[in-house]
Parts: structure tokens; sequence; C-alpha cells
């Protein structure tokens, strides 16, 4: 026995002396005062000799995996095969007992359970002669969506609740294990589906970075809300990582935008595009073809409009129709002008305009003596608010007016089959409604 320094003894051990079997291994040791410890183990002396012919076939060096893998072989040992161990990064992680001199082996390696990047798959075989060996390592990439830690986000302006307006700052804080290769500020207003993004931050553009994706940062980016409507909108941050499998994450605001200049209206033409899209009849029961509307007692006026695109429950700001004189007529003349109440009216012939529904408002138009040119009505926004605040109302619908007596007087105006250039127009004026 020779000493090693410290508390470290040793001694040599013939093992090719002893018989093939079990032997205990024991040491003692004594201190001065008599008092003694003692430790023993048990081993296999065995004839010398190495498993032969162990393969590891699946997953082959330099692979990149995913999912669940199989892990497997085909070994062979004279002496008869005992059992094989599998090993992860030097952790044991399955042991699949064998049998007979040829075996293949197979084992369901479940990669998400492991971090993306390289690990090390190495075999352990023993056989029935207690001999053993280890297979050469297989380094192996594991790029797994499960495995990987998706990024994190905060949104740190505006704050949830906030009310903003002109050009604001929205800022955010992100960070990812494996670096960051997009930022995308967007919004939505709250009564839409779709997100709009008003900027996309590539972290490999900023300056002073380390290295090409950074593995945090923070991003800020200018919203200008006098582009929008008032209202309630979610503002949000996304941030995307580098792994193969992307992943992302999402912080949501809630934000009003609150901008005192109001928007500009928008203004849209209807007109009358078929033909009997304009008609008139005898007391709203009588169709007359002719090439000309007469307006006054006793006839009902129908006017069927097409292109107004106008948002359901959009503002009416203004709203006017157009007519032109077909005769030079100087008597006064007092009309009503009434809406169809429907989101999307059917065409007049075949049907009485008088017991069509009706719009609560109206408007009285009236023509003084002498005026031979009448053309644009008093303002008719309460009738068209009425018609696109409707259930069944879509923009592009058709809008349909019914002008009627309400005192004296005839005229007669240009229709559609007479003279289309100047057959009657609906001019809209409206914003977006805030939501």
């Amino acid at each position: 026995m020779s000493y090693q320094g410290g508390n470290l003894w040793s001694a040599s051990w013939d093992a090719g002396t002893a018989s093939q079997t079990h032997h205990v291994l024991a040491v003692s040791a004594t201190d001065a005062t008599g008092r003694t410890s003692m430790e023993a183990v048990d081993v296999m002396v065995s004839a010398a000799g190495t498993p032969s012919n162990i393969a590891l076939d699946s997953p082959t060096e330099g692979e990149t995996v995913s999912g669940v893998v199989s892990v497997s072989g085909l070994i062979s040992d004279q002496d008869g095969l005992r059992a094989v161990r599998i090993y992860i990064d030097s952790a044991l992680r399955s042991e699949i007992p064998l049998q007979g001199t040829t075996r293949s082996f197979s084992w369901a390696w479940d990669t998400s359970q492991m971090s993306n990047g390289q690990h090390c798959v190495r075999l352990y075989l023993y056989d029935q002669a207690y001999h053993s060996a280890w297979t050469d390592s297989v380094h192996v990439t594991v790029l797994d969506a499960l495995a990987d830690t998706p990024p994190s986000i905060s949104l740190l302006t505006p704050t949830n609740g906030q009310a903003i307006s002109g050009e604001v700052e929205v800022k955010a804080s992100a960070a990812d294990d494996l670096g960051l290769t997009r930022i995308v500020f967007r919004y939505r207003r709250e009564s839409d589906d779709a997100w709009t993004a008003f900027a996309v931050i590539d972290p490999a553009d900023m300056d002073n970075l380390t290295t090409p994706f950074p593995t945090s940062g923070l991003y800020a980016a200018q919203l200008q809300t006098s582009a929008l409507i008032n209202g309630s909108y979610s503002l949000q941050a996304v941030a995307y990582d580098t792994a193969t499998y992307v992943q992302t994450a999402t912080a949501t605001a809630s934000i009003t935008v609150q901008n005192t200049e109001p928007m500009p209206p928008i203004v849209v033409t209807g007109t009358i595009a078929v033909p009997w899209s304009d008609h008139y009849q005898i007391n709203g029961l009588t169709d007359q073809f002719t090439d000309q509307i007469l307006i006054g007692s006793p006839f009902h006026a129908g006017f069927h409009f097409t292109g107004l695109d106008i948002p359901r429950n959009a503002t009416t700001v203004s709203s006017t129709l157009t007519l032109t004189n077909l005769w030079y007529q100087t008597s006064s003349c007092c009309l009503r002008i009434e809406g169809e109440l429907h989101g999307n009216p059917e065409n007049f012939l075949g049907s009485s305009l008088a017991f069509r529904p009706r719009t609560t408002a109206s408007v009285i138009w009236t023509i003084p003596h002498g005026v031979a040119s009448f053309g644009t009505s008093p303002d008719l926004r309460n009738i068209i608010q009425e018609i696109v605040s409707l259930p069944d109302w879509r923009p592009g619908s058709k809008l349909a007016l019914f002008i009627t007596s309400a005192g004296t007087g005839t005229r007669a105006v240009n229709c559609y089959e007479g003279n289309r250039a100047k057959a009657a127009r609906l001019n809209v004026s409206y914003v977006l409604a805030p939501h």
C-alpha cells in the first residue's frame, strides 16, 4: 500500500490471479486510539474481452432533430447480450434488457424535453460475461418549438386606458434568449377585425449592436393619430425570435384617440344608374312610362340612387338632391322629400310608391313663384342618417327617395330615360362615427 498524500492511499490487486466469480474488496483504517472503520465493495472478475459490433444507426452525427426521435441500432456479442444503456449528455435516459447474441433496439426520445442546441448521444453495452464498452459520441442539434423559450415584451407607453392625440411615441421593452429578429407595432380599431402595422423594426439595423440579433432592448416608433378616427383602439407590440420555429410574444394596451381637430368629411354622389330607377306614378299607384318625371300634385316620384359607399352608422354632415328643370316653369311649388325605410330597396316597377315604408324624417322643399331653375334641395342629412343607420344598410346599397306634394304646384324634371346626363343626383357628405 502506498501513501498518495492528504487522505489518499492506494494498493494494487492483480485480478488475473482471482477466480472468475464475485469477490469482495474491503479496506479498513485504524486511528491512534485503536478505533477502526471499514468499507467494502462487491466486484465481478471475468475473462478479458469486449462486446463487438455496437452500431448506433439513428440519429446520425450532425443531424438536426425535433419532436420524438428514434434512438436505434443493432448490437451483437458472442458471449450473449445483457443490456444496453442510452445516455444523453452523460445522463442515463434508458436501459433496455437484451437477450441472445444479436439484437436490434429502439427508444423514443422526446426532444421537446431538451433545450434547443447541441446534445450528445452515447450507448453503453454490457454482456453476459460482464464485458462492457461505449460507442463513440453522436452529436445532434435539437431545434424544437416546444423547447424554445418564447420572447417577452412589455408595452411601456402609452399606458393601458390612456387617451392620446397628435403624434405619440409608442415604446416597448423586449427580450429573448436566442435573440430578437423583429419588433412590430400595430393598432386595431375596436369595431374592426384586422390589425394595421404602423412600424416594423429590425433590431439588426440599429446602431451600437454587439451581436446581429440582440437578446434585449428598448424599441420605439411614432404613431400619427391625426389620421385616425376618434374612438377606442387596441395597441400592440409584437416580438419575434430567431428560432427555426419562430415564436412571438405580444403586449396589448387599450387606448382612446381623442383628437380635437375633426377629420374632413367624405363626399360621395349617388346617381341614377339603370333605366326606370327614376319613376313617377299618379297618386302613387299607376306607373307612368315617359322621358320626364312630374313632381308635385297629384304625383308620387321615386329616385333609386347607387354609388353611395357610406359605412353603416356613419355620421351624415350634409346632403342635397339636385334636379334639372325640363320645362321653363315659374309657378310656386311645395314638395315633401322622404326616404324609403329600407337598407337596400327593391326596384320601383310593379309596386305602389304610395305604400312603401317611409323614414320618420322628411324635408319640405318650397320653390317660390318666379324661380325657373330650382336645382338643389334643402339639407336632407336627417333622412340619409336614418337610412344609413338601419341594420340592413351596407356600403354601396341602393337608397331611395320619394317626392310628393306638400301643397300646390307641379314641375317637370329630367329623368334617366330622357337625358341621363341631367338625371337626378344625390350628394352626401359624411364622417366616420367614433366608437
